[in-house]
This record gives structure tokens, sequence and C-alpha cells, in this order.
């Protein structure tokens, strides 16, 4: 009904504010992931591929937020939970989920021949995900853009290389 307390004519309008039925669950699904992925990260127990796993759900959550949101905070593992955070550009979400799927740790995932729920085709989803969307993200240059398109193409053929998917009729 159009008139539920006027919730979706608030987003159909971009008139809603903080206490939108529908915003506030959506802000907090991403941010209780980043809130524990970073409590996890803490207790510093896993091994690497359960590290990159953790590291790729909390981009996940960063790049979801970002997409909905903007300018959004910041929050890792390392800031102190007496700190208020402050927020941070679309730009600089962006650089911080980019520099996260692309850490050197996310060599530590599998790929394994059956489904594996936060493996290498997650990174590579994520992955174009984000760099299709760059220019939206960052504002950057069409010679960028094009770089980052490259980018996107290789995460698909990734995915599409892993034989782990078929496209059917």
């Amino acid at each position: 009904d159009w008139k539920d307390g006027y919730v979706f004519q608030q987003l159909q309008k971009h008139t809603w504010d903080a206490n939108n039925k529908v915003v506030l669950p959506a802000w907090n699904y991403y941010y209780n992931i980043i809130g524990v992925c970073n409590v996890e990260l803490k207790k510093k127990k896993y091994s690497l591929n359960q590290l990159a796993q953790i590291r790729l759900v909390r981009a996940y959550a960063y790049l979801g937020a970002m997409d909905l949101f903007g300018n959004i905070p910041i929050v890792d593992e390392n800031q102190s939970q007496s700190q208020m955070p402050v927020n941070s550009s679309r730009g600089e979400v962006y650089n911080f989920v980019r520099d996260e799927l692309n850490d050197t740790i996310m060599n530590n995932l599998r790929n394994r021949k059956t489904s594996e729920v936060w493996g290498k085709s997650i990174l590579n989803v994520l992955k174009a995900r984000l760099y299709l969307n760059s220019q939206v993200y960052t504002g950057c240059s069409d010679v960028q853009y094009n770089l980052n398109l490259d980018s996107c193409i290789m995460s698909c053929d990734n995915i599409i290389n892993s034989n782990k998917y078929q496209v059917t009729d």
C-alpha cells in the first residue's frame, strides 16, 4: 500500500531520513557485518584462508553500504571502540574496498570444485561490481574507467574460466 506510513513513497521521492523503516535496517545490516568481522579479525586465531574470507565478507558489506549511502565511515579492527568514526568520501571507501580485494591475503582463498560460499568466485564478483561502478564511486577519468573496465572483464573471465558455473537455456 502506497500509504504505509509513506515509507516507500519517501524512497521513491528521495525524501527518506535515518528513521525510514527500509533505510535503517539496511544500514544496520551492513554495519553489523562490518562489526562482527572486525571482532573476529582482532582475535587473530584463524588460518590465512579464514582471515581472507572474513576480510572478503567485510569488503562485501562496505561495498553494499557505499553503494546505498555514498560517504560512510571506515571502521577496521584496529580502531579503538572509544574513537568516534568519521565519514569517508565515496572515493576513500572505494580505495579501501579495492585495496582489501587486491590484498595478497586474498591469494589464500580456495577455489574448490565444489561451491565455497566465500571463495575466489565471490572475490571476482565483488571486484567486477566495484570496477564496473568505479566512475560513479570515484568520478575517475574516462581513461581510468576504461582501465577499470579491463579489470572488470578480467574478473568476469576468472569466474567463467573457473568452470564452476554454466549458462543454461
